[in-house]
């Protein structure tokens, strides 16, 4: 059964895109990743309660990649909370660009000054 389960999530993870742009925050090199080594220590636990855990857990990125709710469920309108801001600030969002807005702020900056000066004297 446990081995069933990680050759299926295997599978839909192959499935899963991955963007290289967003390195470290994709969810897609996540599960490639760390999850799938965290899933199989879980399946492989025997209790039955974290088997079907792993077995929902499957399902649901099986569900996710199928579009089963979007197709169940069908939107009046095809559009996001905030509208196409996603398609149109791109550029913004890419982790190139947050790179360098991920800089320390104005206290972070005073504190390490302070640091500096309590270690030289």
């Amino acid at each position: 059964m446990s081995q069933q389960l990680i050759s299926r999530l295997k599978m839909a993870v192959e499935r899963w895109p991955v963007l290289r742009e967003r390195s470290g925050r994709d969810l897609g090199e996540f599960l490639q990743t760390t999850y799938l080594g965290k899933f199989s220590k879980l399946a492989n636990s025997g209790t039955s309660d974290e088997v079907w855990m792993a077995k929902r857990q499957v399902e649901a990125i099986e569900d996710i990649l199928d579009n089963k709710f979007k197709t169940e469920f069908p939107r009046k309108a095809d559009s996001t909370f905030t509208g196409d801001a996603g398609r149109k600030h791109y550029t913004k969002l890419s982790s190139q660009s947050q790179e360098t807005y991920n800089k320390d702020g104005f206290i972070a900056k005073m504190l390490k000054k302070s640091s500096n000066k309590k270690k030289k004297e």
